[in-house]
This record gives structure tokens, C-alpha cells and sequence, in this order.
């Protein structure tokens, strides 16, 4: 005897006559929405078979059909999430891009100074002179403008061609683009900042024990010098502050530093990828300290897998720098 309203227990009652099995007794048994004809035919399961027999992986999925009365399309593609390119970055591709990267800095830089030239007689005779240095001074202090508006310009081309190429086959993923750090917030903004902290005493010792007293890069240090307007110290900060950490970071930690990982010890490939990122400013006597912020940043990015992470930090250096030769220029005006 059972009681009203409950379902009876199979186990207890198949010894019963008419009760054959728990399968028999389950399909006695089922409710009505059990019943339902929306339903699929629920097969017994075989004894002793397995999750993987029963519903392969790559089986698509039901619909919950009391949920959606509409019949299941049998040609509908189910979604499945995509995977990274597992050649993804490679070496040559990483080199490539950094080649097109100054490559394109080049081609975009040509007309805008062109131009800036034409505007300008007495920028346009400094540059026709033949006088290699007056040339120079005209490109640093005349055209500083011109010049930084067209990194911005190359950098922001850049990084939405990247952007392009990161986003097919969740490729962002492999290099932590939007990764959350592996340290804790503490441990990641100790050593971020203690690091850079380090490379800085670094670079002011190096600038006054080994080039006695100069700048090690002169030809940036010049061209914001030269910057006279409002505009110009805006794309001054939007070229070194904002787009070269993101394109630098990208490609020298992102790319480079990560293709290298594949088949050499950490400290190798962030060793190699400091030197590249270091010489690709083609600033001889800045070579050392670039190579060491380089390295900072790669170690950084080791640590915590976190491409967002050496952006913002790199981000902090440059526009901490930019603003101390601003208010330097300045106060000396």
C-alpha cells in the first residue's frame, strides 16, 4: 500500500507481481509532465554503461523543449567556443610585426612632414639646406609637432590592425591581453613599482657615471623640448604616454617575448626581448637603459601573465617622465 500523494519507492515494491523491473515500474509511474509529447522517448540505461557511451561529448544539445515549444532545428550549429591558433604567436610572424610597425611609422611620417614643410618656408629651408645637422635640429625642434602626431597616427593604425589579428581565435587569451594578474594587487604594485624604481636610479646613475651628465636619449628629450603649443604637448603625451606602451608592450612582451618562451628558458627570452625592444629605438647610448626597462617589464609580465598589467605600468613610467621634461622645460623658460 502506498500513500496518497507520494510517489511509490520502486526499490520496495519490485518484488510485487506486475512490477517486472525499475524500468517497467518507472515507465508505470512517470507524471504527467513526464507524459508530455514534448518530450523525447527516455531508452532504459543499459547496466553498467558509461556518461561517455550514453552522451558523447561532441553530441549537440537537447533543447529544454518545456521551456521552448519550438521544434529543435536538426541543421542548427551549435556554438562552441573557438580555440587559440596553438602556433600562435610564432617568431617570424612576432618580427614581422614589429617590422611593419616602424615600417609604417616611416611611410605615415614622410607626408606629414612634407607637408608641415610646405606650411612653414622657414621649416622648409632648414630641410632643404643640405646641412645635415641644421636638418636634424629642424626635424627635432621645428617639425617635433609633425613628428608626434604622425606616431600617433602610425601607433593608432597599429594597434587596431593588432586588435584585428588578436581577437580571431581568441588569440588574446594566449598572450593575457585582459588576464587579471597572478599576484595578488599588493605583490603586483610592489614589485612593479619597486622594479621600476630600481631601473630608474639605474638609468640616473648610468646617465652621469657613463655619459657624464648627458641625456641617453637625446633625440626624444630634444623633441619634446621643442614643443611650444597646446597641441603639441598633447600628442607629445598621447605618442609616449598612451599608444607606444600599448604598441611596445603588444609586440616586444605580447608577441616577441612569448614566441620566445616556446622554446627558450624564461630568462632568455625576456633577456633577447629586452635587447630587440632596446636597439628598435635606434638611440646607441640609450641602448643599456632601454634594455633594462625592457627587462623589468618582461620579468613583470613573467610574473603575472598580465599584458594589462605591464600596459598601465608602462604607461605610469613614460607619462611620469614626459611630465617631468615638460615642467622642466618649463621652469627653464
Amino acid at each position: 500500500m502506498t500513500l496518497r500523494g507520494r510517489r511509490p519507492d520502486p526499490c520496495a515494491l519490485s518484488h510485487k507481481p506486475g512490477i517486472r523491473s525499475v524500468d517497467s515500474f518507472a515507465r508505470q509511474h512517470r507524471t504527467p509532465m513526464e507524459n508530455s509529447p514534448l518530450l523525447p522517448a527516455m531508452d532504459p540505461v543499459p547496466t553498467g554503461a558509461s556518461p561517455q557511451s550514453i552522451a558523447p561529448a561532441d553530441a549537440p544539445r537537447q533543447p529544454l523543449l518545456w521551456l521552448d515549444n519550438r521544434p529543435a532545428d536538426p541543421n542548427a550549429r551549435v556554438p562552441q567556443a573557438s580555440a587559440a591558433d596553438p602556433r600562435f604567436p610564432g617568431i617570424g610572424i612576432s618580427i614581422a610585426w614589429i617590422v611593419m610597425y616602424f615600417a609604417l611609422q616611416v611611410v605615415v611620417t614622410i607626408p606629414v612632414v612634407t607637408i608641415s614643410a610646405l606650411l612653414d618656408p622657414t621649416l622648409r629651408d632648414k630641410l632643404t639646406s643640405g646641412d645635415a645637422r641644421q636638418t636634424r635640429e629642424a626635424l627635432l625642434n621645428g617639425s617635433g609637432t609633425s613628428l608626434l602626431f604622425a606616431l600617433v597616427l602610425a601607433g593608432a593604425i597599429t594597434i587596431g590592425i593588432l586588435w584585428l589579428h588578436l581577437r580571431q581565435n581568441d588569440r588574446h587569451r594566449v598572450i593575457g591581453l585582459f588576464a587579471r594578474s597572478r599576484l595578488s594587487l599588493g605583490r603586483t604594485l610592489g614589485e612593479g613599482i619597486g622594479l621600476m624604481f630600481g631601473a630608474l636610479v639605474a638609468s640616473a646613475t648610468y646617465n652621469v657615471v657613463v655619459l657624464k651628465g648627458k641625456e641617453s636619449q637625446e633625440d626624444t628629450t630634444a623633441i619634446i623640448q621643442g614643443l611650444d603649443s597646446p597641441f603639441g604637448i598633447l600628442m607629445g603625451f598621447l605618442a609616449i604616454a598612451v599608444v607606444a606602451p600599448i604598441v611596445e608592450e603588444l609586440l616586444f612582451r605580447g608577441y616577441l617575448q612569448t614566441a620566445l618562451g616556446r622554446y627558450l628558458k624564461p630568462w632568455m627570452a625576456i633577456a633577447i626581448s629586452s635587447i630587440v625592444f632596446g636597439a628598435i629605438h635606434f638611440q646607441p647610448h640609450a641602448l643599456p637603459v632601454l634594455a633594462l626597462l625592457g627587462a623589468v617589464f618582461g620579468y613583470l609580465y613573467h610574473r603575472t601573465g598580465s599584458l594589462k598589467v605591464n600596459i598601465a605600468l608602462h604607461m605610469a613610467n613614460n607619462a611620469l617622465a614626459f611630465v617631468a621634461l615638460v615642467l622642466t622645460q618649463s621652469g627653464g623658460a
